[in-house]
């Protein structure tokens, strides 16, 4: 292919714009396009149902679908659900299951009980988890997504610079166990964490709930980006201990020097 045959074939594509960056950028970057996320899904999906799913519904499909429907997962709990984008996502590729969906932050739980809205599958629940019964401060910031029990590690301002601006806020904290039993539920399916950097306190209230779950997905966390941060090996090993092995990785994060600093990780039972 010549010069003119790739650059008209990099505009139809849509590439051009990274290939002028790569050309002169030592970060290299790709892009993730409408096209490519159909492929993914027309190889796979057993019929053209897909082509009724939103793009953000395709993406999820594309990511869970191999291991939920080798466990087809009846529930799903999911700690730290945000503003609830997320599990929307998810009910539209995967009907029929049902989700239990925790944010203790009182401003973002509001626009998730909007989001759920017309949705009785899903259930939203102003509540943070944690190892024992209690009310613990939250460290609350602007980007909502970061908002966590433990305060940021110093590095956070070059890592992710537009991060910092906070406030604080007092929230509930429930184990997952004792929950568990409220919800009238024998085991929780798929149990989703992602409490930035809390995860090895959320799972210690939750060791009757690791004994059954079929697939867990948590954050873990390569470098600290918390004071007193979980970090990648105490969570792996204990998903480890309780027979669930790493099989995928669906999302993963990279700080402003690219290095990856967290990654989802997802463990299924054998």
């Amino acid at each position: 292919m010549n010069v003119i045959q790739k650059l008209i074939e990099s505009v139809r594509d849509g590439s051009l714009p990274f290939r002028i960056c790569n050309r002169f950028s030592k970060t290299k970057y790709g892009p993730i396009t409408e096209l490519n996320t159909n492929q993914l899904i027309a190889r796979r999906y057993p019929d053209d149902g897909w082509k009724n799913l939103t793009h953000e519904g395709r993406v999820a499909w594309n990511h869970f679908h191999s291991a939920l429907s080798a466990k087809k997962p009846r529930n799903v709990v999911w700690v730290g659900a945000n503003d609830g984008r997320g599990a929307v996502c998810m009910n539209e590729a995967f009907p029929g299951m049902d989700f239990f969906l925790l944010e203790p932050v009182r401003k973002t739980f509001q626009a998730m009980e909007k989001r759920l809205a017309g949705l009785p599958n899903l259930r939203a629940f102003n509540l943070a988890a944690g190892a024992a019964e209690g009310e613990l401060e939250m460290f609350v910031d602007e980007y909502s997504p970061a908002s966590s029990l433990l305060p940021y590690d110093q590095l956070i301002a070059k890592d992710y610079p537009f991060l910092g601006k906070q406030s604080k806020e007092t929230v509930r904290v429930r184990p997952l166990d004792t929950l568990l039993g409220e919800w009238k539920l024998d085991r929780i399916d798929f149990l989703i964490v992602d409490v930035q950097g809390y995860e090895d306190i959320v799972l210690a209230g939750a060791q009757q709930v690791l004994k059954n779950a079929q697939i867990v997905m948590v954050e873990m966390n390569l470098k600290s980006l918390y004071v007193g941060s979980a970090t990648f090996d105490s969570v792996y090993q204990t998903l480890r201990a309780n027979g669930l092995t790493l099989r995928h990785i669906p999302h993963f994060h990279r700080n402003a020097d690219n290095e990856v600093v967290q990654i989802d990780g997802l463990f299924c039972r054998e």
